[in-house]
């Protein structure tokens, strides 16, 4: 079934994965959206993990349990391309830029690698200490990352190192930037975190 043409940017976030299992730990990726009767599958070889939508709807990333991360075309479930720098440890987590044309990965090596999706080349690369497991786009240039030791980074494209380390005090599991701010979760915490200042909101205890 074709993609129905009343789709819409702003519907993205009701479009819901599921998996044989769970998600983490199925071989294939499924999406839907139950008002259009829309789906479309695609059977990876291995685990597939953190899928992220490009901002047209018509491209999907997920990481893989190797390492790789997968292009998918949304319309006909076609693996357009995999791009993967070595290693065999999972690429859990994936987001596109905001121009359509790269996605960052994060890897369980402490990875976190920008990859030209036309040519499948590694633009650039963000060093952890620890498993990456959330990574985000912040801004035109600007991306946000989190880690299991606990460390939320702000990086820019254009520097080597990070512009920001926000300490969340535990592993994070979870990561959701929005405008101004961004919101990390992991242990214990929720905290909501300013992009201009670099520093700490709120906190929400469980």
């Amino acid at each position: 079934m074709e993609l129905d043409t009343r789709f819409k940017k702003t519907t993205l976030e009701q479009w819901v994965p599921v998996a044989k299992g769970t998600a983490l730990e199925a071989a294939e990726v499924r999406y839907w959206k139950a008002q259009l009767k829309y789906r479309f599958s695609h059977e990876f070889a291995t685990a597939c993990y953190g899928c992220s939508w490009r901002s047209d709807g018509r491209l999907v990333a997920c990481g893989d349990a190797l390492g790789g991360v997968h292009v998918v075309a949304a319309t006909t479930g076609t693996n357009l391309r995999r791009m993967s720098g070595g290693g065999k440890v999972a690429a859990r987590a994936t987001a596109w830029r905001a121009d359509g044309l790269a996605v960052l990965s994060g890897r369980d090596d402490g990875d976190s690698s920008l990859w030209d999706v036309s040519t499948g080349a590694r633009i650039l690369g963000f060093e952890h200490e620890s498993d990456v497991r959330s990574v985000a786009r912040w801004s035109a240039q600007t991306w946000v990352t989190s880690s299991y030791d606990g460390i939320v980074r702000v990086w820019d494209e254009r520097k080597p190192q990070p512009v920001a380390r926000l300490e969340h005090a535990a592993p994070i599991a979870a990561l959701a930037p929005d405008g101004d701010v961004a919101a990390s979760a992991g242990g214990t915490n929720d905290v909501v975190w300013d992009q201009a200042q670099h520093r700490t909101m709120h906190t929400f205890k469980d």
